[in-house]
């Protein structure tokens, strides 16, 4: 039996057999009556291609069962198939910890689709917390078993991983190229061909390619149904683009006036709701709202920091500093900006061009307005803190030691 990342019990059994035995009898008859209820239940949701947003339920027993039995190869691809479980119950970190434990067994060696799975979910959990460096070669390995294997479902998903990955780095062009395989598969499947494109939209917009932006955006939602997340990149186009009003309408589609969540996607993407209060309070410090803007922005880095999502943590932080910056705050806007450079120095990110221009002249004004001596000091202390030290700070209004310098 493998343990319980954290001891965390009462989130893992989150479906017990004994409580949702009509779901177990259905998934047995399915299997077409393979050994116990117990173990139909497993082999047909390890080996099913079932969306595993709709059986997230099913999975997450069947998961529990293999872990209890030790079926490693089942645990793995079932623990895999749940990327959307650890994702949206801000359970990546311990979906990282089961996988990386379930990997480490002697019987996950072979290379098989189990293994292919388990790679591709470890190393987008660890993608989208922020440590690259680790996800690269997990998603390569599992892109080489699936061509190996033709597993187009999971090349598919690797290619486009990795080329998400590629444009967080600032390797714009091999990321555009590996978008391009990865949609050209799409339309020859037929699956994905929304996500695709609105994945080459977000090249297009860290190139500072607004227009092309908009219109991959917009080519994308309606093949997405059920999912806004074109409409917050569309507002993220727009307020690049300097059309703050028409911005601020369009990420009112997410938030409300208030700040609060104004989307049902929320309740499942709590991702989703911090990225767009980051949105909104970058859109009111440029209308001059400095104060909304912060509480946005503190509630912003707030949930990022509780779900462990360092990348996140790191650009809400640089939207803080030129908060502080507007109002004033000038040491502790260079601390901030100090930690962005080094957190994104460490993660091995890079800020579009033109976003990065923006920051630059920020810092060329805090260098003219304050002395050398405090400007080096706030910017040492900036740099010197680990990302957890960034949020903490960013939130600490009574903390005056280098605002003071």
């Amino acid at each position: 039996m493998f343990s319980d990342p954290g001891g965390r019990d009462e989130r893992w059994d989150t479906l017990s057999y004994a409580g949702d035995a009509a779901r177990v009898r259905g998934a047995a008859a399915f299997a077409g009556g393979r050994g116990t209820a117990r173990q139909q239940h497993i082999t047909y949701f390890a080996d099913c291609h079932l969306d595993h947003w709709i059986d997230r339920d099913n999975r997450l027993a069947a998961l529990n069962c293999a872990r209890e039995t030790g079926q490693v190869k089942a645990a793995m691809q079932l623990a895999g198939y749940l990327f959307g479980y650890w994702w949206s119950h801000s359970l990546m970190t311990e979906g990282r910890l089961l996988l990386s434990e379930l990997l480490a067994h002697p019987q996950a060696a072979e290379p098989t689709e189990a293994l292919a799975i388990a790679l591709t979910c470890l190393g987008r959990l660890g993608s989208i917390q922020g440590d690259l460096h680790e996800a690269r070669p997990l998603l390569e390995e599992s892109l080489r078993i699936a061509r190996d294997q033709k597993l187009n479902h999971i090349i598919i998903q690797n290619i486009e991983n990795l080329a998400a990955l590629q444009r967080t780095v600032g390797n714009y062009d091999l990321a555009e190229s590996l978008q391009h395989e990865g949609l050209s598969l799409c339309q020859e499947h037929n699956e994905g061909i929304g996500v695709a494109l609105h994945d080459l939209g977000r090249i297009a917009w860290v190139r500072g390619d607004f227009k092309e932006a908009q219109k991959l955006f917009e080519q994308s939602a309606p093949l997405m149904p059920g999912s806004t997340i074109n409409i917050q990149w569309l507002a993220r186009v727009t307020l690049a683009e300097g059309n703050l009003d028409d911005a601020l309408i369009l990420i009112n589609r997410y938030i409300n006036p208030e700040g609060e969540p104004s989307h049902a996607v929320f309740q499942h993407w709590p991702q989703h709701y911090a990225e767009a209060l980051e949105v909104k309070a970058h859109i009111l410090l440029r209308q001059g709202n400095a104060e909304l803007a912060w509480s946005l922005i503190v509630d912003s880095l707030t949930k990022f920091h509780k779900v462990g999502i360092k990348s996140s943590v790191i650009k809400a932080a640089m939207v803080s500093a030129e908060i502080c910056l507007a109002q004033n705050r000038l040491a502790r806007a260079v601390s901030l900006f100090g930690a962005v450079d080094a957190g994104m120095q460490t993660q091995g990110i890079r800020n579009p061009p033109w976003r990065q221009a923006e920051i630059d002249r920020n810092m060329k004004n805090l260098q003219v307005t304050l002395s050398e001596s405090a400007f080096t000091a706030a910017w040492e202390a900036g740099r010197a803190m680990i990302w957890e030290q960034v949020v903490t700070y960013a939130l600490d209004e009574s903390r005056k030691k280098i605002d003071s310098l």
